[in-house]
């Protein structure tokens, strides 16, 4: 399993930066559901900026290309979603959810549909942008006007 799917998606930052090679395995996920479900916490179209992501308080963004897809990383350290996009037509391709408290298939921490990169994602730098999105009352996170604090 890669590590950015247990530590969240702002481990595709540390992936991609500092230890490419502790973060990939030959696991592919075994437990597969219809894209309805899967990919409910996705927005349905995404044209490869946080800036245009709702940034929900607390919560971990990032987002990289890779193998073709654009993926959008959403999370809560030991929650979340990755999303994959066409970078083309901006359309959701594959949808993947990690619950740490709530196994899905035989005791699997992780669902996934549809299409995402190989499990050597993310490569070195192809961290596009990242961000964790303030608390609430923080300036910075809800009004986007500004970024919403993304780091490119």
């Amino acid at each position: 399993m890669r590590l950015s799917l247990v530590l969240g998606p702002a481990a595709a930052l540390f992936c991609a930066s500092v230890a490419p090679a502790a973060c990939t395995s030959s696991h592919v996920p075994e437990c597969t559901g219809p894209m309805s479900e899967v990919g409910a916490g996705c927005p349905e179209t995404f044209a490869g900026s946080l800036v245009d992501v709702m940034c929900t308080p607390g919560q971990m963004q990032a987002v990289y290309s890779c193998d073709g897809l654009d993926v959008l990383g959403m999370g809560y350290g030991f929650y979340g979603n990755e999303c994959a996009y066409d970078p083309s037509t901006h359309v959701l391709v594959g949808g993947r959810e990690l619950n740490d408290l709530s196994p899905y298939c035989q005791d699997s921490i992780e669902i996934s549909a549809g299409r995402f990169p190989g499990d050597v994602c993310p490569r070195p730098g192809a961290v596009i942008a990242s961000r964790t999105c303030p608390g609430p009352g923080v300036d910075g996170g809800a009004d986007l006007a500004d970024g919403g604090g993304v780091s490119e």
